[in-house]
């Protein structure tokens, strides 16, 4: 299970993961004639993070795949429009395939259930020492690893997480390092603003346009400036629009603005498209205002290369909704 108790053994439970991803089960993927890994990584919080797949399929004169495929997606919820999938796609190089083939061994020589606890009834009265045990360890919020190999065989499936120092789950959770690696304009993300390279690599699926490097670069600004505000972005001629379509322009009359919507709000950015010199970021400001009420405000910001640098030129704002949230 994850830490929110979610039964990754069960199968209905894992058809519906998987499908969230736009992916078929791996059986009917391994019938195809792929071969390789598929990792699905889960954090602390019960949130499926990118999936990471590292499949071949063919084999050229000297024993080489034909295809080799590295594939990264989001997952997304049964309530989203299913018609397109966030995905980063591109050749699987070399040392990446040795990557997934050492996981597959991993898995192929690993037990079914995670090693590291004790047997049960290890412990009894007649124990030696048992008197002397005077340290509990507690894993909390650990994150977890699903770990399909598909083979010639057949489609062999791990999970393990966090817990103890495990050398299937420590492959699998490094394939999202390997995988970040083949994709340049993600590590335009200053990797300051992440948890670790999983993060990073949901952050640049949301990237979009005709230069998603353009888009790094200002979604780095604004993740970084989500504790200390957009003041020192703001173009001189900066425009707010409101949401009954009020203009206001210049910098001291828009940083008011910025500072009561910004300040006592989160900003959680849905996706940001880059063109050459710009780049339009998409989100929603969120706060409680108590009594299970959740605050809403759609917003828009347009951000320009001014010189050497990143400004914020226009920033434009929906009317705020409320909702009754659920507290059972």
């Amino acid at each position: 299970m994850d830490d929110y108790g979610r039964d990754l053994c069960e199968a209905g439970q894992w058809t519906t993961i998987v499908s969230s991803f736009g992916l078929e089960p791996a059986d009917a993927v391994q019938a195809q004639g792929w071969r390789g890994v598929r990792v699905f990584t889960i954090n602390g919080y019960s949130h499926d993070m990118p999936m990471i797949s590292v499949l071949s399929r063919g084999e050229g004169p000297y024993g080489d795949p034909l295809e080799s495929v590295l594939d990264v997606r989001a997952s997304k919820s049964a309530s989203d429009d299913q018609s397109a999938f966030s995905t980063l796609r591109r050749d699987a190089w070399l040392s990446l395939q040795d990557a997934a083939e050492r996981i597959r061994e991993l898995a192929a020589a690993s037990p079914e259930r995670q090693s590291g606890a004790p047997p049960e009834n290890s412990a009894s009265p007649e124990s030696p020492g048992r008197d002397e045990i005077d340290e509990i360890v507690i894993c909390l919020h650990a994150w977890v690893t699903v770990t399909e190999t598909l083979s010639d065989t057949g489609v062999q499936r791990r999970i393990r997480n966090a817990c103890g120092d495990d050398p299937l789950f420590n492959a699998s959770y490094d394939l999202s390092a390997r995988a970040l690696r083949g994709f340049p304009h993600c590590n335009h993300l200053d990797p300051a603003n992440y948890r670790n390279e999983s993060t990073q690599l949901s952050a640049c699926l949301i990237l979009e346009g005709s230069n998603r490097t353009s888009a790094a670069e200002v979604l780095s600004i604004v993740d970084g400036a989500r504790s200390d505000g957009f003041s020192g972005y703001l173009a001189p001629e900066i425009r707010w629009v409101g949401p009954a379509g009020d203009v206001l322009a210049g910098h001291s009359a828009v940083q008011a603005r910025v500072s009561e919507h910004f300040d006592d709000m989160h900003f959680v950015v849905a996706n940001v498209v880059g063109e050459a010199d710009g780049a339009i970021v998409s989100g929603t400001l969120a706060r409680y205002l108590g009594d299970g009420i959740r605050e809403t405000i759609e917003v828009r910001q347009s951000w320009r290369r001014l010189g050497d640098r990143w400004m914020l030129v226009e920033l434009a704002i929906e009317p705020a909704r409320r909702v009754q949230l659920n507290e059972d």
